[in-house]
This record gives structure tokens, C-alpha cells and sequence, in this order.
């Protein structure tokens, strides 16, 4: 009985964590239907997370060339778990989204902030095969659509509660998954494999807060409104509109920063017993270059990592999500596509690198 039992869990953690028994945990996501006030009727279906522990909204960047809107950069500050950070991006206005059936109302966008993509994967997405995995989730399966083609190309913070609000919820045991029903439909979150031995290799936090924007203000334009034409010589003009910058910095973030430039000067303080000194690990990473570099056709060496024993990850697959975003950024924009081209070109007809020959591409053992 043990064993069937043990046999039947192991297949459901198949079915829903795949064979690499990376445990699986689904989080509050939900499928959107999201339009922009200047096109109405241009409709784009995307995946959308509801995270209540972010001030904001944030949207990836292709989605926003694929609405065809314009929008204004900004260099916006904002606090993550790791810290502060001060990011270029754009601000986006008049983003509407709804549920992909319109039972329900759609929801106003006061403001936006782009970013390359938003931190979390498919795997996070609930669907029908997980919630027929739960006796007490089943009856949902069916309300849950399954559309693995679609991006996750918005982050929805708590500045929308119209989002958060829910209509239904169904709860588990203890250590079970529960379901919470909103105006876009049933999401399923917590973890999900029936496995107690699979282990979770990946943590995602988003917890942004924005603390801070200084932003450019200029004439924006209606694409859907202006002739193709219009739209050419608008494109070639060689004259930049006049642009001119609002800071937004309060007092207190003022005296913040001046404390951290302070802080960061070496050896500058004259009291006693406060001086700054190197750490043990700071004078370990001076050691490495001076001792552990040789020169023979190039300075060779270890890097100066904290530890000895260290095993570099495999981020193969954040290389390709890079990669495939800034290949759509790419084919959405012909003038950035070809500034791009010409700095990349630069890098080797000045010497900087090299194309690696085919004789070379094979790592030695």
C-alpha cells in the first residue's frame, strides 16, 4: 500500500514538476487582456503578475513596442531586498487592462515603468494538470486557461487594488495550495508538487518599491493618429526636441546621499577609532592580481573570487532570455537596430576583440 501510494506521488510530481524534480511553486498570475487609450481596439493578451509587496507597475519593454506607444525616460530609484538602485527606463501612461472574456470592467493604469523583462517564469504559471493534481482545486481546472505562448510582460504592484481585490477563495490543508479568484480569473499559489523530497533550486523576489523618479518631460505623439508620412519625417528629423529635467529629490534623500558619499571616503575621518580600513577579504582580492597573474601572451590568472572551491552556474537559459529580448527590441526599433550595429561593428575594426575561429570553439578537457 506504502508503495503504491509512493508510486502515485512520484507520477504527479512528474506531471507537474517535470523530470528534473526541481520542485514547482505557482505564483499570482494571471492572464490580461491590455490595451492603450490611444488604440482601443488593439487588444494584447499577456500574462500579468499581481505582487501586493511592489509599489508599482512594471512593463517589458517589447510589449510596449508591440502597443506602439511612445513614452518618456526616466531615471527612476528604486529599493529591492538587495538594495537601492537607480535604473533608465520609460514611463508609461493610459494602460488599461481586463479580463480575456470582458465579464468584468477594465482596469486604469495611472503609471507604468518599463523594464527588459519581468524577473519570474512559466513554471510559476498554474494549469489544468496542477489543479486536477488537488481534490480541492479540480473543480477549477477548467476556468484555468493553458497558454504557455504567452509572455509574462506586466508586473502589477499594489497601486491597483481594483486588481487585488478577490471574489472567491478556496483554501487547502496546511502545506497545501490554495486558490484565490480575481476579476481576471483563478490563479493557484504556493507549492504545488506532491514530492516532500523535491528540492527548489530558484528563488524570485520582486519586492520593488519605488522611491524616487527624475523624469524628462517632452512632447510626446498619438502614433495611432498620425499619417505614415508624418510618422517618416518625424523619424528623420535631425532636430532634437528641446528637453528639460524635473528632480524630484526631497531633503531627506538629499542628506541620505551625502552621508553615503561621506561614508565612502577612505581614511578621510580625523576622530579617532573611526578610520575606514580594508577588510581581510578586501586585502585578499588586492593579493590575487600581484601574485597570481603570469604573463605570456596575455596576463593570465585566477579570478579573485571570495572562495577557492567555486563552481560557476549554468545561466545558459537567462543568456537566452536576454538574448531573445533584445533580439524583439531589435526588430521593433530599425534605428536602434542599426545604432546597435554600427557600436558593435566598431568593437573589432578597432581591435578591441576578435571573431573566435572554429578550431577554437571546442573547450579542452
Amino acid at each position: 500500500m506504502e508503495s503504491k501510494q509512493s508510486a502515485n506521488t512520484s507520477s504527479s510530481c512528474t506531471q507537474v514538476c517535470g523530470e528534473e524534480n526541481n520542485c514547482r511553486s505557482c505564483a499570482r498570475i494571471v492572464l490580461v487582456k491590455l490595451t492603450h487609450h490611444t488604440c482601443p481596439g488593439k487588444e494584447i493578451l499577456t500574462h500579468a503578475v499581481l505582487d501586493d509587496q511592489s509599489t508599482d507597475v512594471f512593463i517589458t519593454d517589447s510589449l510596449v513596442g508591440r502597443l506602439g506607444v511612445q513614452a518618456a525616460e526616466i531615471d527612476l530609484q528604486i529599493n529591492t531586498v538587495v538594495g537601492f538602485s537607480t535604473i533608465r527606463t520609460q514611463k508609461v501612461t493610459g494602460l488599461h487592462i481586463q479580463d480575456v472574456n470582458h465579464e468584468h470592467g477594465s482596469i486604469r493604469i495611472l503609471n507604468a515603468y518599463t523594464r527588459e523583462y519581468i524577473p519570474t517564469t512559466q513554471r510559476e504559471i498554474e494549469t489544468p494538470t496542477i489543479s486536477r493534481q488537488w481534490k480541492h482545486l479540480a473543480n477549477i481546472a477548467e476556468s484555468l486557461p493553458n497558454r504557455p505562448d504567452i509572455d509574462i510582460g506586466m508586473l502589477v504592484g499594489r497601486n491597483v487594488p481594483a486588481a487585488f481585490q478577490p471574489i472567491s477563495v478556496i483554501s487547502g490543508g496546511l502545506e497545501e495550495p490554495w486558490g484565490e479568484q480575481y476579476k481576471f480569473g483563478w490563479t493557484i499559489i504556493g507549492r504545488v508538487c506532491k514530492d516532500d523530497n523535491a528540492e527548489q533550486n530558484t528563488a524570485y523576489v520582486n519586492h520593488v518599491t519605488v522611491e524616487r523618479e527624475t523624469l524628462l518631460e517632452q512632447e510626446t505623439y498619438n502614433p495611432c493618429v498620425l499619417s505614415s508620412s508624418a510618422k517618416r519625417a518625424l523619424i528623420a528629423s535631425p532636430f532634437a526636441s528641446p528637453v528639460s529635467t524635473k528632480d524630484m529629490t526631497t531633503p531627506e534623500q538629499l542628506r541620505e546621499m551625502m552621508e553615503l558619499d561621506c561614508s565612502e571616503l577612505k581614511h578621510s575621518r580625523k576622530i579617532r577609532g573611526t578610520e575606514q580600513t580594508e577588510s581581510v577579504e578586501d586585502q585578499r582580492f588586492l593579493t590575487i592580481p600581484e601574485t597570481g597573474l603570469q604573463r605570456i601572451k596575455m596576463a593570465i590568472g585566477r579570478p579573485p573570487f571570495k572562495s577557492d572551491d567555486v563552481t560557476l552556474p549554468n545561466n545558459k537559459r537567462h543568456c537566452l532570455k536576454r538574448l531573445l529580448s533584445l533580439k524583439r527590441k531589435l526588430l521593433s526599433d530599425q534605428r536602434v537596430q542599426s545604432d546597435y550595429l554600427a557600436f558593435m561593428q566598431k568593437i573589432p575594426d578597432r581591435g578591441h576583440a576578435s571573431r573566435v575561429t572554429i578550431d577554437q570553439l571546442t573547450t579542452p578537457p
